[in-house]
């Protein structure tokens, strides 16, 4: 259980949006072929990609400081 604790409070920290995403990509791929699974990895990163979210923490990195993400 603390193990678990952990991983939700890391996960608590990123962008909801992205986890989202990730997680449908996952679930969507599960036992399909690797071009299908390409294809809908590439298709959830292009969504994710236009997010407030995401220019947040490519900022956060180039400022060499923690994201603040707002789920947008």
């Amino acid at each position: 259980m603390d193990t678990a604790m952990d991983w939700a409070r890391k996960l608590a920290q990123k962008p909801p949006f992205s986890l989202k995403m990730a997680k449908s990509a996952i679930n969507s791929a599960w036992g399909s072929d690797i071009n299908t699974g390409l294809k809908l990895e590439t298709d959830a990163w292009s969504m994710i990609f236009g997010t407030e979210d995401q220019e947040e923490g490519m900022n956060a990195f180039l400022e060499k400081r923690k994201p603040v993400f707002k789920g947008r």
